[in-house]
């Protein structure tokens, strides 16, 4: 059963992508598929990475190892 806060939130998702995606604009288009692209998000995951290092150490780094591995198998 999914919460009745998540349901809302895939409805509003909804909404907001045939609202964006009716507008054809050709300025959104392109920022919407270099925000949609792999390598786009690479720096904020680095930058949060080093964020989430500093504050907790190296114990971080031997959740994200474990964390990477898990999702690597599955």
């Amino acid at each position: 059963m999914i919460p009745v806060f998540l349901r809302s939130l895939d409805e509003l998702d909804g909404k907001l992508l045939l609202f964006f995606n009716g507008l054809h604009t050709d300025s959104l288009d392109v920022f919407f598929s270099t925000v949609a692209g792999r390598f786009f998000w690479i720096p904020a995951y680095v930058v949060l990475a080093g964020i989430l290092v500093r504050r907790y150490g190296k114990g971080f780094l031997w959740i994200a190892l474990f964390i990477g591995i898990a999702v690597a198998f599955s």
